[in-house]
């Protein structure tokens, strides 16, 4: 993000940062500045944070986490393929989390 402001010759002040998504929101909605974060997260606190869109755009990555050494499990493969699906709406515009 640092680069990416830096290149657009944008002056930024950075007092605190987070690794967290959850907590940026936090942050935001008690009025500690402003996040760039993924959708996801900002529809879950939509009722206590305004998004805007934010141009260049970029992407975030996701990944499903499981136990390494685990035997894949069809539930679990039943489960990614949902939340990506989700996810695929919502990055087409979709409505999706109860949004």
């Amino acid at each position: 993000m640092e680069a990416l402001l830096t290149d657009m010759d944008l002056l930024f002040d950075v007092v605190m940062e987070t690794q967290f998504a959850a907590i940026a929101c936090e942050l935001v909605s008690a009025g500690g500045g402003i996040a760039f974060i993924d959708q996801i997260t900002a529809r879950v606190f939509r009722d206590r944070i305004v998004t805007r869109k934010f141009d260049p755009s970029f992407d975030f990555d996701f990944g499903a986490l499981t136990k390494m050494g685990s035997p894949a499990s069809p539930v679990v493969d039943r489960f990614v393929s949902m939340v990506a699906a989700v996810v695929n709406k919502m990055a087409k515009g979709g409505r999706a989390l109860g949004a």
